[in-house]
C-alpha cells in the first residue's frame, strides 16, 4: 500500500488552499487599515471552525487517537518519519476499530486523505505564526510579492530586497546544536516553555506542601534558556497582547483549543527528549495526564 500517497495529495492541496487564504486575509485588511496582529485572530478562528465542523479526526475519536500515536512516533525515525509511522503504527491501530466507532463507509484510503488535509491546515498556520516578522514587514509595506509559506517549518530572515531565504549564520546553528542535534523546536512549543520557566521562577509557594512545590534546578533553567532562545519585538508596541508569545505565556496550555492540547503536549515532550530536561518533561507530562483525563471526562458526559 501507498501510505503517503493520498495523505501527501491532500496535504500539499490543503497547506497551499491555506496558503492562498492567508494571503488574501493580509491583503484585505491592509485594504482596511488593521493592524497586522489582528490578522492572527482571525486566521485562528477560521482555522478552528474548519476541523471542529468539518474534520472527520476530530469529530471521531477513534480517529483522533491516531493522531496522538502518530504525533508520539514520528520523530522515532530518522528519515521516511510519515510512510514508517503510518505504515508501522497507525494502520494497524485502524484496523482494530470497530466499524462502529469510524463514520459510514470509511476506509484507510479516506483516513489518510482526512488526516493530511488536517494536518495540512495545521502546518500552513504553525508555519506562518513561525515566521510573523517577515510577514509583517511584508504587510506594513504592502508588498506581498515574495510571500510564501514554508511547508518544512523554515524560519525565515530577510537578507536584501525583501527576499525570503533560509537562516545560514553559523553562530545560530551552533546555537541550535544542543547535545549535537538541531533545535527542532517551533516557535508556540519554546513560548511555551518559556511559560514553563516563568511559572518555575514566580510560582506563589506560601502554604503549599513542599513536595508540591514546581521549581527548576539551575541547569535546567539554562538548558531552557539556551533552546528557547527567541525574542519578540512587539511586547514594546501597544498591542502587545495580541503577541502569540504573550498569549502563550499568559494562558500556557489555556491558550490552545481543547482538542489540540494532548497532540501539542505529546509532540513537545517528544521535541525535548534529546535536551537533558528531566522535571521539565515530568511537568509536562503531569499536564498530558490531566488533559487525557478531562478528554476521558468529557467523552463519558
Amino acid at each position: 500500500m501507498e501510505y503517503k500517497k493520498y495523505y501527501e495529495y491532500s496535504y500539499n492541496k490543503i497547506f497551499n488552499i491555506g496558503q492562498r487564504k492567508i494571503l488574501e486575509t493580509l491583503i484585505n485588511s491592509k485594504a482596511k487599515s488593521l493592524v497586522f496582529y489582528l490578522n492572527l485572530n482571525i486566521i485562528e478562528h477560521t482555522q478552528n471552525l474548519l476541523i471542529s465542523k468539518k474534520s472527520n479526526i476530530r469529530l471521531f475519536d477513534s480517529l483522533n487517537e491516531l493522531d496522538t500515536i502518530f504525533a508520539n512516533k514520528f520523530y522515532e525515525y530518522t528519515e521516511n518519519n510519515t510512510e514508517l509511522t503510518l505504515k508501522n503504527h497507525i494502520y494497524p491501530a485502524y484496523k482494530k476499530i470497530e466499524n462502529d466507532q469510524l463514520p459510514l463507509n470509511y476506509s484507510f484510503d479516506k483516513f489518510l486523505s482526512d488526516f493530511g488535509a488536517l494536518k495540512g491546515l495545521i502546518d500552513v498556520v504553525k508555519n506562518y505564526k513561525n515566521n510573523l516578522d517577515q510577514y509583517n514587514k511584508m504587510y506594513d509595506k504592502n508588498n506581498f510579492r515574495n510571500f510564501k509559506i514554508p511547508k518544512d517549518n523554515i524560519i525565515f530572515q530577510s537578507k536584501s530586497k525583501n527576499k525570503l531565504v533560509q537562516d545560514n549564520n553559523k553562530s545560530q546553528e551552533l546555537k541550535d546544536q544542543v547535545n549535537g542535534e538541531d533545535n527542532n523546536l517551533n516557535g508556540e512549543e519554546k513560548a511555551y516553555l518559556f511559560h514553563i520557566m516563568c511559572t518555575a521562577l514566580t510560582e506563589e509557594n506560601e502554604e503549599k506542601n513542599e513536595n508540591s512545590i514546581f521549581n527548576l534546578p539551575f541547569t535546567e533553567l539554562i538548558r531552557l534558556n539556551t533552546i528557547i532562545d527567541f525574542k519578540d519585538k512587539y511586547c514594546f508596541g501597544k498591542n502587545f497582547r495580541d503577541s502569540n508569545n504573550y498569549k502563550i505565556l499568559t494562558k500556557g496550555i489555556n491558550h490552545f483549543e481543547k482538542t489540540e492540547r494532548i497532540t501539542f503536549l505529546s509532540t513537545l515532550v517528544t521535541n525535548i527528549k534529546n535536551y537533558q530536561l528531566p522535571k521539565t518533561t515530568k511537568y509536562i507530562n503531569t499536564i498530558l495526564y490531566k488533559e487525557h483525563y478531562k478528554s476521558k471526562n468529557m467523552k463519558m458526559k
